[in-house]
């Protein structure tokens, strides 16, 4: 939703054609995650290059912190997904993160 208004992004592509497709620009939550730049010797580099990555993409929607959308259950799992996570928070931050943003928007 943070494109809104950023037509430009999409001018010149086939989809930009359809009327149906330009009105609903900008208006859902998307969640942008490239693993392309994730590289290591080990897996314990990997691993915590793609939590940091987790959690800098959580960074990106602390807004949702500030609403009253979320149960105290789940502000709790949201904080902890940072560079330093347990293994089992980085599998479900890639599940959660949308039920977060289907909150707060109450659009998939």
């Amino acid at each position: 939703m943070k494109h809104a208004g950023r037509g430009d992004l999409f001018e010149g592509l086939s989809i930009w054609e359809d009327k149906k497709y330009r009105q609903m620009q900008g208006t859902y939550p998307v969640i942008f995650l490239s693993f392309a730049n994730i590289k290591g010797r080990n897996y314990q580099t990997v691993y915590k290059n793609m939590c940091q990555l987790l959690a800098d993409t959580y960074a990106d929607c602390e807004f949702i912190l500030d609403s009253s959308m979320l149960a105290e259950e789940d502000r709790k799992f949201f904080k902890r997904i940072t560079a330093g996570m347990k293994e089992s928070d980085a599998v479900l931050s890639v599940h959660q993160l949308p039920k977060y943003l289907f909150k707060y928007y109450g659009k998939k």
